[in-house]
């Protein structure tokens, strides 16, 4: 039998100090081995699956085993400009690899000794060294048993020849490290910066053992496999929650109170911000139709991004996309970002790396987004939670229940995720329990379950069927609320009995060239304005008729024989009267939204408004008479997109629920139907 000869060349990795370990949970034991590498070494001795010379010809399959190949796209556009990036702390998690004894171009399936390997040598004396095939341990202590505690610590080296170090956990990692180290080779920080390194070797000696027959190359694919399943993607919400370099993260948190122990005092904070006990923090959905929120953290940066006219940017070295970011917040906020965009042209020239916004002790940009955002839309986007009549009930009624403590909100968390475990048997079950007991079983002011659940019913049942509280409703208001503030100049002198406004340009859109810069108030009392006005429109219409607010609510129209009209259908009404929820009935509902609100406009100051609304041709001659009346255009660019004759319109959907083909007049019939209605609504 020929033992490890030892060798003493270029091919030896250098000498690492380990800690070993054995994970013993099962009948089998994995032993594994604790190093720390510089970048240097890390690039030299560890390789990737596609750097191994022959590896189309291996015996095993390693699309299996990898699952992927090397993402370079992200390598290259994540991974490797982190590293680059001076501006942040830099950290990664351990690389687990695996080290296969390789002769030749073949992965053998063991450190067999009848393998003429060849293991390094040391240059110093330890208590104890040990070589399997090519690989060499040296011991602090002597020991005679892999148990013992003299084996948990020492030094490791191999022979690079006949090992293959493969990377089992951080492939796209270590492809990073070795870019940097081949682009930096000057850099003294690829000696002095040092990653851990987590090695296991399937070796008898070191304590491995298993319990079926399994090649090595299945054990290498199972556990790969299973690394690589048990990685846990962060959430989006836990993102926004979490990321203080994402502005538009930092704007949401902005909007909301830091503790779910602010009372609704925080409503009066100057910018406001929503309790905390009102939105929905923990889970990762958009939807809040039961349980005691008004909205999601998902559904505030929704809100966020579309009032300020921005898209999720997934790739900050697509510099395109990045500038009309910068654009967009430029003119929204009303702010200077020109440092911005200088240092993107920068870093699409000079660096090739991604865009960050600075943050730093001299300039922090995304603080100046915030807080411009904040007083300008923020708030306005928190005068919609304070005054939409459904939303101001609801709150109300949280109050009067006491549901608005900690313990009731901490209570239905818990419960959300006992819901989420099958058989309701797991930890989160117990762990609901726990908290229903300490709350019951308190000396003060216990808390019975009975009491509650009753409490969570009673929210519910105020929230069903209710609009207000379908996330397709909550999008269409703020979508109709972006558009609203972009129209430019809303002469509502003309159409409301009050003293002559400032026409201050909105701030979703520059100023014309005629126009001058309005001032930080204007823009301010604009806002507020658009949001009143959006509001109240749809509070007047709630006061009038509550009904209107449930998805199938309809009226019958005296005009056309008593014909039944659901009030709602084409927009977010499915052919099968449920709501639809998709982004396309969002943008629908928002259509109508506007027309409400464009009506309940034009009723507060033309009372005679109704009588024109007997006939559609009658109605487009009288929105057309005054060409330069922004809300009359608005009111009918909105009528034309809900009927006309494009398969994804309104009208269409509607007509298509009647089994009927788009005509013309029928179109005309089912619009000017619902506009009397609303006119009727707004003139009692």
């Amino acid at each position: 039998m020929k033992r490890p000869a030892a060798i003493s060349d270029a091919s030896s990795t250098s000498e690492f100090d380990f800690l070993s370990g054995c994970f013993n949970m099962s009948d089998w034991h994995t032993p594994y081995f604790t190093i720390n590498m510089t970048l240097q070494e890390a690039a030299d001795s560890l390789m990737l699956v596609s750097e191994y010379p022959g590896v189309e010809s291996l015996e095993w399959d390693l699309e299996e085993l990898y699952q992927r190949d090397v993402n370079w796209k992200r390598v290259e556009r994540k991974i490797y400009p982190y590293l680059e990036n001076k501006d942040k702390p830099q950290f990664f998690n351990s690389l687990t690899v695996v080290l296969l004894p390789k002769n030749g171009n073949t992965i053998e399936e063991s450190y067999s000794d009848s393998v003429d390997w060849k293991a390094p040598e040391f240059t110093s004396a330890y208590a104890k060294t040990q070589k399997v095939g090519p690989i060499n341990f040296a011991y602090f202590e002597n020991w005679d048993n892999v148990k013992d505690t003299g084996s948990r610590a020492g030094r490791i080296k191999w022979n690079k020849r006949n090992t293959f170090s493969v990377a089992l956990d951080g492939q796209h990692r270590l492809a990073a490290i070795k870019k940097y180290v081949e682009q930096n080779q000057q850099s003294s920080k690829l000696d002095e910066t040092r990653i851990p390194v987590i090695l296991l070797i399937f070796d008898e000696r070191l304590g491995y053992k298993r319990n079926y027959d399994y090649s090595l190359t299945q054990i290498m694919r199972n556990m790969f496999i299973d690394l690589n399943k048990t990685a846990v993607t962060v959430t989006r919400t836990r993102n926004i929650i979490l990321d203080d370099n994402d502005p538009f993260s930092v704007c949401v948190r902005g909007m909301v109170s830091e503790k779910l122990g602010n009372g609704y005092e925080t409503f009066s904070y100057t910018p406001p911000k929503i309790p905390l006990n009102l939105v929905d923090w923990h889970s990762d959905l958009a939807k809040f139709e039961d349980g005691p929120y008004v909205t999601t953290i998902l559904g505030l940066e929704w809100i966020v991004r579309r009032l300020l006219g921005v898209k999720p940017i997934t790739d900050f070295m697509n510099y395109k996309e990045v500038a009309s970011q910068i654009k967009a917040l430029q003119r929204s906020l009303k702010i200077d970002l020109s440092d911005s965009l200088t240092r993107l042209e920068d870093a699409e020239s000079i660096d090739l790396r991604p865009f960050y916004y600075r943050k730093d002790e001299k300039i922090d940009e995304i603080a100046t987004i915030c807080e411009n955002f904040l007083s300008k839309i923020g708030s306005r986007i928190v005068d919609v939670f304070t005054n939409l009549t459904p939303y101001k009930e609801f709150i109300d009624l949280r109050k009067k229940l006491g549901s608005d403590t900690v313990e009731f909100i901490t209570w239905f968390y818990y419960r959300k995720r006992a819901d989420e475990e099958v058989g309701y048997t797991g930890n989160a079950t117990k762990e609901f329990e726990n908290f229903t007991h300490k709350l019951r079983s308190r000396e003060e002011n216990p808390v019975t379950l009975n009491k509650l659940e009753n409490i969570l019913k009673e929210l519910n049942t105020f929230k069903t069927d209710n609009l207000a509280f379908k996330v397709v409703f909550q999008r269409a208001i703020f979508d109709a609320l972006s558009i609203h503030m972009n129209l430019r100049s809303h002469k509502l002198e003309n159409l409301i009995e009050e003293e002559e406004l400032p026409h201050p340009d909105v701030l979703l859109s520059g100023p014309t060239d005629s126009e001058e810069e309005p001032s930080q108030t204007e823009l301010f009392d604009y806002s507020q304005q658009r949001t009143a006005e959006l509001v109240d429109s749809l509070n007047q219409l709630y006061s009038i008729n509550s009904n209107i607010f449930d998805y199938r609510y309809s009226y019958n129209d005296e005009a056309y024989g008593d014909k039944h009209f659901y009030f709602w259908q084409g927009t977010l009404l499915n052919l099968e009267l449920t709501i639809d929820f998709t982004q396309a009935a969002s943008s629908r509902t928002k259509e109508l939204l506007l027309i409400i609100l464009y009506i309940y406009i034009i009723c507060k100051s033309d009372t005679a408004f109704l009588d024109v609304t007997g006939e559609y041709d009658k109605l487009v001659e009288y929105l057309e008479e005054d060409g330069e009346n922004e809300i009359h255009q608005q009111l009918m660019w909105m009528i034309r997109k809900y009927n006309n004759g494009d398969s994804l319109s309104t009208v269409v959907r509607i007509l298509r629920r009647q089994d009927e083909e788009y005509d013309s007049e029928l179109a005309k019939i089912e619009t000017i139907s619902r506009i009397r209605h609303i006119a009727q609504l707004f003139s009692a």
